[in-house]
């Protein structure tokens, strides 16, 4: 249970440092940045099959929907699980005895549901990468990783 808890700080550590990066970072990775158009939307979803890159230099419409949705399970994940207790005798979060023991409950369930809420995000994630590397012939993780991506234009992939 004590990596539980690390793994929980971890976690409220990087979720904390993507929204000061997301205030600070550079413009594809701002949290204004996030937050596609209807119009924008509806435009991807006309291309999403299409066998061609996205040739956006940020996140797409749906990716940045998806960090917007990760982001915010993650922040309810690490919240609950403040206040939130394993079994009521030996384990509880390190601000569960701050509030009632109705809403340490009710913090617990939602931490368990906020669980799957997470699983099923990176699941969803994952599936994602995978579609974009295969059938749309573009490499999200080394973005990822190097933090720059390589937008190629439609006339230089026909």
């Amino acid at each position: 249970m004590q990596w539980h808890f690390y793994c929980g700080y971890a976690t409220a550590g990087l979720v904390l440092f993507r929204y000061f990066w997301g205030l600070v970072g550079p413009q594809p990775v701002r949290l204004a940045a996030l937050f596609p158009s209807l119009t924008s939307l509806l435009r991807y979803a006309c291309t999403l099959f299409t066998r061609t890159p996205s040739g956006v230099p940020g996140h797409n419409p749906f990716g940045a929907l998806s960090v917007i949705a990760i982001l915010l399970a993650l922040t309810a994940q690490v919240s609950t699980g403040l206040f939130a207790e394993d079994d009521g005798l030996f384990f509880e979060g390190p601000l569960a005895s701050l509030i009632s023991a109705k809403i340490v409950l009710k913090m617990t369930s939602l931490h368990h549901l906020f669980a799957k809420v997470v699983l099923t995000l990176v699941v969803l994630h994952l599936s994602a990468i995978s579609f974009y590397f295969v059938y749309k012939r573009e490499n999200l993780i080394s973005p990822m990783l190097r933090g720059w991506k390589l937008v190629r234009n439609k006339s230089e992939i026909e």
